[in-house]
């Protein structure tokens, strides 16, 4: 349905009882739900769940910043920034950057030439596909070598006629590898909580 149509949809039923809808994705992030949500504004109610990039993380086992190694860690989509040509994923990654990729568009041989712009080779590169749900799957590799990894399967059904959507993530940095250091926790102890008396 078009917009106005879904408007009208959901206007119909509201006045009956409440109207519930399950969320295919993150609403803080790439939600294209969130027009509903201004339309009922006083009458809607988001009701928050884990996100697939925290999602994403617990999976792994892993911080997306840690301290020394990623300082920053950044949610985007080739997809929403390539459309007009004007900007690319190689401006967003580097030392110091997780990033953590929805809505792959790209053939994964594109998506690592890409981002051998701001990486070396060595970076270690995660995809995972249907987080938390049946057929889960988590291939870690390089940079260099995750294509060969992926054995010739496509995570993120580019070119795919199958009405299907792909639930793939990608994150890419240092920090899917690197520990974090036990000092730092006593580094916070001394300057951060220890002067607060922080219990």
């Amino acid at each position: 349905m078009d917009h106005q149509s879904v408007v009208k949809w959901i206007g119909s039923r509201i006045d009956r009882g409440p109207v519930a809808f399950l969320l295919p994705g993150d609403f803080s992030t790439f939600s294209p739900f969130h027009s509903f949500v201004e339309h009922f504004y006083d009458r809607a109610e988001v009701i928050p769940g884990v996100s697939a990039h925290a999602a994403a993380a617990a999976l792994l086992k892993r911080s997306f910043d840690i301290a020394g190694v990623a300082h920053t860690a950044i949610v985007t989509s080739p997809r929403a920034i390539t459309r007009d040509g004007r900007v690319s994923l190689r401006e967003y990654g580097g030392e110091g950057n997780t990033l953590i990729l929805y809505m792959i568009n790209l053939p994964i041989g594109d998506l690592v030439a890409e981002l051998l712009h701001p990486y070396p080779p060595e970076t270690p590169i995660a995809i995972l596909e249907n987080i938390a749900c049946p057929g889960e799957r988590v291939t870690l590799g390089t940079l260099e070598d995750i294509e060969e990894r992926l054995d010739g399967r496509d995570p993120f059904g580019v070119g795919s006629t199958s009405s299907e959507p792909t639930l793939a993530l990608v994150v890419v940095g240092g920090a899917l590898v690197s520990g974090e250091k036990p000092d730092m926790w006593d580094y916070r102890y001394e300057k951060l909580w220890k002067p607060r008396r922080m219990k």
